[in-house]
């Protein structure tokens, strides 16, 4: 067995409950293979014990889910404060031959849920990376 493939026999472990422990048993020759394989290398052996160790948090993670609106807010926020990064807007700054502000991102159409507070929005930004608020 090659190390990518005991990787991922050890990755999908982690993340299905009792996924270790279904692996120990070595009822499947996938099983059986990874137990082989693990005998004779150490670095894969210790990727095991760090994701034993890290399981929970694994499957915690992998199991959460999004927001539904998690999308229509994320871009609502991006139309409201970004700047529109595309080839277009490049070459449109670039053939002007100045330095000039990009042109923002059209917002999306209606369909986001409600419009975003965008003096909010920096302020609590700013408070999470550990600036103070002004």
């Amino acid at each position: 067995m090659e190390h990518a493939e005991a990787r991922e026999l050890l990755e999908l472990a982690a993340v299905e409950p009792d996924g270790f422990d279904r692996l120990a048993a070595g009822d499947t020759a996938d099983a059986a293979a990874l137990a082989g394989h693990l005998a004779g290398c150490l670095e894969c052996s210790l990727e095991l014990e760090r994701l034993r160790r890290s399981a929970a948090v694994i499957r915690d993670a992998v199991r959460t889910a999004p927001p539904p609106d998690l999308r229509e807010r994320t871009l609502a926020f991006v139309a409201a404060v970004g700047v529109d990064r595309s080839a277009a807007s490049a070459a449109a700054v670039a053939g002007a031959g100045s330095v000039a502000a990009a042109t923002p991102i059209q917002p999306p159409p209606a369909t986001a849920s409600k419009p975003v507070d965008i003096d909010a929005a920096r302020r609590r930004q700013t408070v999470r990376i550990g600036r103070v608020a002004s």
